[in-house]
């Protein structure tokens, strides 16, 4: 059984602590957080008994991985920590907030013989792997272009990091998500980029990057924590485009070829979370440092882009 400690339990490990519920043979077993009260009352409601402070935690011979859910700035501090006292990382996107950063972590990860991995549960999903199944088949033939959104209004206190801090804006909050999509299905170097940011002050709020790359694929990002949009993943092919709404948790994907039938697939899963998990779990029995889908590779590519700014 491998035992997750929660560290930086809020919104989001909520859902991740639903998805272990489905996992096999994976549980979380304590919960680390500065505010004591907090991690007490969340572990109550998640009947976790345990609850320690970062330091204890890090110590703790009954924890073999540890779920990081703690705003992207504190990142960098918390893996190295954790590497370094010999813990498996899951980590929540953004990596962290530099690509040298990210290098140095993957090499320490590598080096102590321990997995680490950015959370990016979408790329982990059945409706990924039949999009994937698709493009390798050439079921809509050569692809052109494809455009991926995630815009959402964030409601948040203006003194919230996602607008005060240096790693701020719709890229480090959301863009990560349709950017690591795109990235992992259109692996090819990126021949030409550009990005336009609107800012706040100093926070860019909505962000649009263009890249091409070396397959002649034309593939646009769009992010915003100003507006609600449409959220999505289209991909078009030189004969049929592919859909999928809200790609990062969807239960759906649909292919459309010029020729032939459509082909609607539906899922029907608890948890969006769980497939990210048991891929997490199986790497770390089986001994491997990081993943084949969401690698150092990409995850040092997908930072690099969202460091530079418009």
């Amino acid at each position: 059984m491998l035992r997750y400690a929660i560290l930086g339990p809020g919104r989001i490990s909520h859902r991740f602590l639903n998805g272990m519920q489905y996992a096999d043979d994976a549980k979380v077993t304590a919960f680390a957080c500065r505010d004591p009260q907090k991690a007490q009352d969340y572990a109550g409601e998640a009947h976790v008994e345990t609850v320690e402070t970062y330091e204890q935690m890090y110590d703790d011979p009954n924890v073999d991985a540890v779920y990081i859910a703690t705003p992207p700035f504190v990142h960098y501090r918390q893996i190295l920590d954790c590497l370094n006292h010999g813990k498996h990382v899951l980590c929540e996107k953004p990596l962290c907030e530099t690509a040298d950063q990210a290098r140095e972590l993957f090499a320490l990860a590598r080096s102590r013989h321990l997995t680490l991995m950015e959370a990016q549960k979408g790329l982990f999903l059945p409706a990924w792997q039949d999009i994937r199944s698709w493009l390798d088949g050439q079921r809509i033939g050569r692809v052109l272009a494809a455009e991926a959104s995630f815009c959402r209004r964030n409601t948040l206190d203006r003194s919230h990091w996602v607008f005060t801090m240096p790693c701020n804006g719709a890229m480090y909050d959301v863009g990560v998500y349709p950017l690591a999509e795109l990235l992992s299905l259109f692996p090819a170097a990126t021949i030409s980029l550009k990005r336009t940011d609107a800012y706040a002050g100093e926070c860019p709020i909505s962000s649009v990057i263009t890249m091409v790359n070396a397959d002649g694929v034309l593939l646009d990002v769009k992010a915003s924590i100003d507006y609600t949009a449409e959220n999505y993943l289209n991909i078009y092919g030189e004969s049929g485009r592919i859909e999928c709404q809200d790609f990062w948790k969807t239960r759906t994907a649909l292919c459309i070829p010029d020729s032939g039938e459509r082909i609607l697939k539906n899922y029907d899963y608890p948890s969006e979370f769980t497939f990210e998990i048991s891929h997490f779990s199986e790497l770390v029995r089986q001994d491997v440092s990081e993943s084949p889908r969401m690698s150092s590779a990409l995850s040092i590519r997908e930072i690099g882009i969202v460091e530079k700014r418009g």
